[in-house]
This record gives C-alpha cells, sequence and structure tokens, in this order.
C-alpha cells in the first residue's frame, strides 16, 4: 500500500493492521522533550527530558513525519532505506500519523530512488521556514513567522496546567518601529534566555487572536536570536533610577534575569539607553565632574559594555 493512501484512508474495521512498508529515510534529526519541569520562584527548569528524534521518510511518491521516541530513536539512519513492519497508525481519523512502537520491525533493504522535490520537501519538515515579517503584518501571516524588535516588557516564568502536565509560560513585549506585539512563550521556549532592552529575533511563531488582541504563540522550534553587539562613541550627559514601582518600567523589569531594575542614561545628542547597576557604578561619581565620553557595546538599548574613551 502507497504511504500516502494509508496515512489518508479510514481503515475498514477497527481491527486493522498497517501492511509492512518499503520507506527511504530522507532525515533524521534530533528533538529533545522535556517532559517534566521543575518550578523555583520565577524559574523553571527541565527536570526529565526524552531524547526523541524526528524522521522524514518516503516511499518515493510521498513523504510521512515519523517520530522516534527515545527507547527507539536508534532504530533508522539517514539515508538508509528499510521495510517496517508492526507499526499502528495514530489518530482518530485522516490524517494519520505512522507510530512507531515495541512490536515494530525495522528491516535494512534496497535503496529506493527519491525525486529531488520530495527530498527538497522533506528539508523544510524538519526544518521549517520561518520568514521576517513585520508587526503590522501579523494577522496575514498563515504559518511560521519572525519578528525582531526591541524587548520593552517582560515577566517572570508561570507554571501553567495544560492537560495534565505543568508547564512553563512567559510573556514579553516586543516593540518595533512604532508596533507593539505580546509574544507568549512556551515549554522550552519560555526559558531561554533574554533580557529588558535586548534586541531579539524571535522565529518560528504564529498570530492568533485571543480576547487580548492578536499575539504571537512560540512553538517547538522557536529561537531567541541576538544581533551582535554594535559599538557607539558617545557623550552621556545624565542618568536616572529606575521608575517607582507600579510603573510599566518598573513591573517590565520585574521578570527580566536582571537582579534589579535598569537605570536610563541619556546622552548629548539625546538618546536614552539602558544600563545595569553594576556596569555603570565604576562612571557615577565621574559623571558628578563632567559629561562622559564613551565607547560603549549596545544591544537594542541595553548597554553591556563601557569606558572612557581617554582609558586602555
Amino acid at each position: 500500500m502507497a504511504l500516502i493512501k494509508l496515512l489518508t484512508t479510514s481503515p475498514d474495521t477497527p481491527y486493522f493492521r498497517p501492511p509492512p512498508l518499503h520507506v527511504q529515510v530522507l532525515k533524521v534529526e534530533d528533538q529533545p522533550r522535556v517532559v517534566t519541569w521543575e518550578f523555583n520562584e520565577n524559574m523553571a527548569r527541565a527536570a526529565t527530558i526524552k531524547k526523541n528524534r524526528v524522521a522524514i521518510i518516503s516511499d518515493g511518491h510521498s513523504l510521512a513525519r515519523v517520530t522516534l521516541y527515545e527507547e527507539f530513536s536508534s532504530k533508522m539512519v539517514e539515508g538508509k532505506a528499510y521495510i517496517i513492519r508492526g507499526h499502528t497508525l495514530r489518530g482518530q481519523s485522516p490524517p494519520f500519523t505512522l507510530n512507531v512502537g515495541r512490536e515494530t520491525k525495522f528491516f535494512k533493504s534496497s535503496t529506493i530512488i527519491v525525486p529531488e522535490q520530495l527530498t527538497e520537501e522533506a528539508e523544510a519538515m524538519i526544518n521549517p521556514a520561518s520568514p521576517l515579517k513585520q508587526v503590522t503584518e501579523c494577522r496575514e501571516v498563515k504559518g511560521f513567522m519572525s519578528v525582531e524588535g526591541e524587548v520593552v516588557e517582560i515577566n517572570a516564568v508561570q507554571p501553567i496546567r495544560s492537560g495534565k502536565d505543568v508547564i512553563p509560560m512567559r510573556r514579553m513585549i516586543l516593540d518595533q518601529d512604532t508596533s507593539r506585539i505580546q509574544i507568549n512563550l512556551w515549554r522550552e521556549a519560555a526559558v531561554l534566555e533574554v533580557n529588558l532592552g535586548e534586541r531579539v529575533r524571535v522565529t518560528h511563531m504564529k498570530c492568533s487572536n485571543t480576547d487580548y488582541g492578536l499575539q504571537l504563540q512560540s512553538s517547538n522550534y522557536t529561537k531567541i536570536e541576538k544581533p551582535k553587539d554594535e559599538v557607539f562613541f558617545a557623550d552621556i550627559v545624565g542618568v536616572m533610577e529606575p521608575e517607582e514601582e507600579g510603573s510599566s518600567s518598573s513591573s517590565s523589569s520585574s521578570g527580566s534575569s536582571s537582579a534589579e531594575p535598569l537605570l536610563q542614561v541619556l546622552t548629548e545628542s539625546g538618546s536614552i539607553l539602558l544600563i545595569d547597576r553594576a556596569t555603570w557604578q565604576p562612571f557615577e561619581e565621574r559623571l558628578t565632574i563632567s559629561k562622559l565620553k564613551v565607547e560603549m557595546s549596545v544591544e537594542g538599548r541595553r548597554i553591556t559594555k563601557m569606558r572612557l574613551v581617554n582609558e586602555a
């Protein structure tokens, strides 16, 4: 039976046993999965991780995605061909997915010639595209998308019940030019490192309409990428303490990975940048005497390194 027919046809009987499949393994990729989490204050960490893998297989005419759970993860090798017996179908109705279990047998077999188009589609299935979009375009995007901007608010990690499981979730607000959008980071994405004031690119998200407006939801593929620091020379003429409790700036920083809210520094050109207290402390007394001529490394609006230009 052809692979596509097997996965798209409802069985005639509940006792149906899928026939053997002769397939070529086009791609295999590790996809570890956190199955239990530990929560401590505003943090979460993986307690139990299953080292699963994902394989894309083909019979030469179509493709299918197979999850190889940890105990079966070595059964398929990329580039090899197999005859598979003892597999089952997962799902209540078509399209089904192939399920590999303890009864499944893998017999090495002859190579199947797979058309180049299917090989390219297999790559896209294992590494789906996530085009960079403007926040204002989110509503029109149907698949995965990436957005880039400055983190202007980020909350602490929260435990959220999902079925029988408790998983981490974190909300952040991304500012892009004159537009802002809320991003909900789930599971592994919720514990990725990100700080208030950083400029980041968040990948592989999907847009959803909620009671609170348009929001972006992370996926299993989501990554948070950070552009390299930019180096600037500037004259710093002022510094301001974090805003009082209850302001948007204060509440934003309370959930960031910084121990304290960030200070704001004013440059002679009128720019306002963010800096943590430890980085600022060596310069505090000098500012009471005169403006500071500095060289600084900046991520988004956050100063990560700074030195006086007349010092080595």
